[in-house]
């Protein structure tokens, strides 16, 4: 069984390969509205965390990067904007996340993902958006 860390920015940099190469094709699929140059920026200066299951030979298995949203109305949010690995393996872990959203007092948890989640995710799980989205042509 892998090991659970949360990858802080000073020792990021020795996992960044690892965690950038899980999460690329996920940045690949967004189409443009973000760049795996603006997560890692974002890594660096302490706006989102990259958490991960570490297994034999300090291969990253799963990666998740995270980030707080608080909004005007006093509601805080622990956001998984990106979860990328053996996710399945990491489910029995997924209390980790519950206790860095109560860490960072946060009301909800949020994963921006694909239209399975909310059934992998489990039954205590709603979705409650979808992105849908039209190329158009400007001209």
């Amino acid at each position: 069984m892998a090991e659970w860390y949360r990858l802080y920015p000073e020792v990021t940099s020795h996992w960044a390969e690892q965690w950038k190469a899980k999460i690329a094709p996920i940045i690949e699929r967004v189409d443009g509205m973000v760049t795996l140059g603006d997560i890692e920026e974002a890594v660096l200066s302490g706006k989102m965390e990259v958490h991960a299951t570490i297994g034999e030979g300090e291969i990253l298995e799963t990666v998740i990067l995270t980030k707080v949203r608080e909004y005007r109305s006093g509601l805080r949010v622990l956001s998984i904007d990106y979860m990328a690995g053996k996710m399945e393996e990491f489910m029995p872990d997924f209390w980790q996340l519950e206790n860095l959203a109560r860490e960072n007092r946060c009301h909800r948890i949020h994963v921006d993902g694909r239209r399975g989640w909310a059934k992998v995710l489990g039954k205590d799980w709603k979705e409650i958006s979808r992105l849908i989205s039209k190329e158009v042509d400007y001209g």
